[in-house]
């Protein structure tokens, strides 16, 4: 998600990740920002400061504040370039700070290096997830119960790590591949 009032930085950016296999998206201020970015989901958000209306900073802080947000890596792009911008930026939850005008190869870089940091994070946490689910779900099949029963103990003891209402669990048979048990489990589990 690019987010800037200046058509030419927009147009810049497009041009240099285009080319590269990013899905765009672009807003030209702060609130419609915060309205495109719960839909769409971005992997990073490119921000500028200095815009009509809700300044970058404060859009920064909104945006952190929104749970399904927070961990999205924010790069601040701004003209401003004076230490003081730059602590207030990091301040409101930036995770990087570039300056206009930019050097398209250094952008593109800490866009590659920032959206693969998120990735191998988000990995991270699924991999923590399947792990603690092998865990529990291991050591209570030695239990009396059913299978049902087995499973929906097994996402109780580890919905400390799950921050949804409703998930999607698939169980699959390693012996028979082509068949997968499936669940929408809704709040509460």
């Amino acid at each position: 998600l690019v987010v800037d009032d200046e058509a030419i930085v927009r147009s810049t950016i497009e041009a240099l990740l285009a080319t590269k296999n990013y899905e765009l998206h672009f807003a030209e201020d702060g609130l419609q920002a915060l309205s495109m970015a719960p839909k769409i989901q971005p992997d990073i958000i490119l921000l500028d400061v200095i815009m009509p209306g809700m300044s970058g900073f404060e859009t920064c802080k909104k945006l952190r504040a929104l749970p399904n947000l927070a961990e999205i890596p924010i790069v601040i792009v701004t003209s401003l370039d004076d230490r003081g911008a730059r602590l207030e930026g990091l301040k409101a939850g930036a995770d990087d700070f570039v300056t206009k005008p930019f050097d398209v190869d250094e952008l593109f870089v800490r866009i590659q290096n920032m959206t693969s940091l998120n990735h191998y994070r988000q990995q991270t946490i699924y991999n923590a997830i399947e792990l603690k689910f092998h865990e529990v779900f291991i050591s209570e099949q030695s239990a009396q119960g059913d299978q049902n029963t087995l499973q929906l103990n097994a996402l109780r003891n580890i919905s400390d790590y799950i921050e949804a209402e409703e998930a999607l669990f698939v169980l699959f048979d390693f012996e028979n591949p082509e068949l997968a048990t499936r669940k929408l489990l809704g709040p509460k589990y």
